[in-house]
């Protein structure tokens, strides 16, 4: 993400939330169980087929983790005059841990304070039976008890009712809400959290850092709105229906992916491109559209240089498009959003912005971590990234400047300020967003700077490529990555690590 810290006001709604579990046959055993419903394992593969277009890759491997991996189906409303959204959703998702579920949780991101929505639950139902459930953390999460649990390899299936609504806001940095005519709208479903041998992340991210936190999934989506209203979604639109007057009924399709966004604006225009295996698709505003043609151009090249170093873009379609988030920009699965300043009085940054976004199509998207407790290994590997680019497209000697100019500035200062600071912590102990920058941006980026130089180029992509091909579309944590570092180089980065990561000594650039 490169974003900024800008403020977004609150206003209040009332949701509805209704979740009900349907439990199958296990084993041959039909039972009706209250609460969250054990079922059979997952399903075969053909559930998967219809997701197929979406994707360059279909290994037999790799499909049947799919098939695991969680699926929404969501039917939504939108009023943009009310600023509401009713929706309808459709939960199926497998305990793929060691131990039992005693308690699923649902993220309400809505509810975050710098988001300024809201999202609340009038009824949990199970097979038209009420069940209990409770707010929890702020109400940014929703715990509903599971009796019995879920066993291992048993999946659930949840149905939920919702209502959302959002702020309106003039200016600034607007990652959800309504501002300069643009609609953004991530996370405006109830999510399920992320769950594993350390139980459920329920973190409460500071504004300065990234919020959600999710499973790689698998969405279908169904959206109502007017026909004026041009949509940048997640994944692949498939399917277009007019209805009355003014309204229209679009599906949307996409996976796996760690999130569906909302985007959109009644003036969108689009281009399009070939580059890669995957087409591209820029959005933007009629008076912008030669920094749009520019940002697809950027966005492209992109693609093309990180598939050559990380691996091959395993999706047949990417977007970029602008977006009410100043000059900065913001990550999501196969969507880049690129801040509408960019494409204007701060065009001379669209280029960096771009390939930084699109950078974390393997490093956020492709690859998860958890964004609270170790935001800089994907925004380390994403700033580092650019590096990498530079290299390639301009030659090493821009590259050189770059890591001069963006990453051992910063940190020189920040260290000759005192503030140093180690890199393996939550984000909130940065205290501000300048720090937040300096360290999980820069030091982050001087972290695999050091990594390249010490084990040579050669190695240093082919653990990248090591990495992508281990967690793809999984969640990996700093070890997973030393580790696969370690093994791929034949070396002992204990020091580089301890220098970098785990001490606030850091190493003079």
């Amino acid at each position: 993400m490169e974003r900024s810290g800008g403020h977004v006001t609150r206003r209040g709604l009332y949701s509805l939330l209704v979740i009900g579990v349907i439990l199958a046959a296990l084993m041959g055993t039909a039972a009706l169980l209250a609460g969250c419903r054990p079922a059979q394992s997952a399903a075969p593969p053909s559930a998967l087929e219809p997701y197929r277009p979406l994707l360059n890759t279909w290994e037999p491997e790799e499909v049947r983790y799919w098939e695991g991996l969680p699926r929404y189906t969501i039917t939504a409303t939108l009023n943009t005059a009310e600023r509401t959204l009713q929706g309808k959703m459709h939960l199926r998702f497998t305990n793929r841990e060691q131990s039992p579920i005693y308690e699923l949780y649902l993220r309400l991101y809505p509810n975050l304070p710098q988001y300024g929505g809201e999202l609340r639950v009038s009824g949990v139902w199970s097979a038209g039976s009420p069940l209990p459930f409770e707010y929890d953390r702020a109400d940014t999460a929703l715990k509903i008890p599971c009796t019995p649990p879920i066993q291992p390899g048993q999946w659930a299936e949840l149905d939920a009712a919702f209502t959302l609504s959002w702020p309106a806001v003039d200016e600034g940095w607007v990652l959800f809400g309504e501002s300069a005519g643009f609609l953004s709208l991530p996370y405006f479903y109830p999510t399920l959290a992320v769950h594993n041998g350390q139980g459920w992340h329920l973190d409460i991210p500071p504004a300065f850092a990234d919020a959600g936190f999710s499973e790689a999934a698998f969405y279908d989506v169904w959206l109502t709105l007017p026909t004026s209203f041009t949509l940048a979604g997640t994944g692949m639109q498939v399917e277009e229906q007019l209805q009355e007057s003014g309204v229209k009924q679009v599906h949307w399709r996409a996976g796996p992916v760690r999130d569906f966004v909302i985007l959109g604006h009644a003036r969108y225009q689009e281009l399009v491109r070939e580059a890669c295996g995957a087409r591209i698709h820029s959005f933007f505003l009629p008076e912008d559209r030669a920094a749009g043609q520019a940002a697809l151009d950027y966005a492209a090249s992109a693609l093309c240089v990180y598939s050559d170093a990380y691996g091959p873009y395993p999706f047949t379609v990417m977007t970029v498009a602008e977006a009410p988030l100043t000059f900065h920009g913001m990550e999501f699965s196969g969507l880049n959003l690129l801040g509408m300043d960019t494409y204007r009085s701060h065009r001379d940054e669209l280029r960096y912005l771009t390939i930084h976004e699109v950078a974390h199509q393997w490093w956020y998207a492709q690859v998860g971590n958890d964004p609270y407790n170790c935001a800089w290994l994907d925004e380390g590997l994403a700033e580092y990234s650019s590096y990498t680019y530079y290299a390639r497209v301009y030659g090493r000697e821009e590259a050189e400047r770059l890591r001069t100019l963006r990453w051992e500035g910063p940190y020189a200062y920040a260290r000759s300020q005192g503030q140093d600071k180690v890199l393996a912590q939550p984000a909130d102990q940065f205290v501000s967003q300048r720090l937040y920058e300096s360290m999980v941006y820069a030091k982050a980026a001087l972290f695999f700077d050091a990594l390249r130089r010490a084990v040579g180029d050669d190695v240093y992509y082919a653990i990248l490529q090591a990495y992508v091909r281990q967690y793809r579309f999984r969640i990996a944590a700093p070890a997973d990555f030393f580790q696969v570092a370690g093994e791929v180089s034949r070396r002992d980065l204990t020091p580089l690590i301890q220098q970098w990561v785990l001490t606030a000594e850091g190493a003079a650039p």
